[in-house]
């Protein structure tokens, strides 16, 4: 049992070695020094700050880099294909969009989001003195925002929310 752990999390390290190979070796991004690269969970939890080519002075509420996150975790249901565009590519209609990327559904993503917002408040619970946790203001809002676009679904949300947690 113990050899398949470390097989899996040999593996996710070298898929995040290739993927950080890629981009310090890219002629447009590279990676950014100044925020370090965050590793959690045996490798299952992976961000990398990338730094992108700017033309024009940063507006100070933008980060100058792209916060790329990785993460392994049982899909809820089967994934949407989905094209991703930038927004610049969107506003300019210049560029080519990412098509049929497959991508977690967005009630399986609330889910997780609920599931974070309740780790959240009850770590917040047991340390009231901690700073505000600006990730979880971040997952209330994605959540307004997404039943505020396609409502809610409270049966299958809470059978999602109910395998998250057996999950963990």
């Amino acid at each position: 049992m113990q050899n398949g752990r470390d097989k899996r999390r040999k593996i996710r390290k070298e898929i995040v070695q290739i993927i950080t190979d890629v981009i310090h070796n890219s002629d447009i991004f590279s990676l950014d020094n100044e925020n370090a690269r965050i590793t959690r969970d045996e490798y299952r939890y992976n961000e990398i700050s990338v730094r992108y080519p700017q033309t024009f002075a940063q507006v100070p509420c933008l980060r100058p880099f792209i916060k790329l996150e990785l993460m392994e975790s049982t899909l809820l249901e089967h994934p949407e294909s989905r094209d991703i565009y930038s927004l610049v590519t969107e506003l300019t209609g210049k560029g080519t969009p990412v098509t049929a990327f497959p991508c977690a559904t967005i009630l399986s993503t609330q889910a997780e989001k609920l599931i974070s917002m309740m780790r959240r408040t009850a770590a917040h619970l047991r340390n009231p003195e901690q700073q505000d946790d600006e990730f979880l203001v971040r997952h209330i809002y994605d959540n307004y925002c997404i039943v505020r676009e396609k409502g809610v679904n409270v049966p299958v949300l809470k059978n999602f929310v109910q395998i998250c947690i057996q999950l963990w």
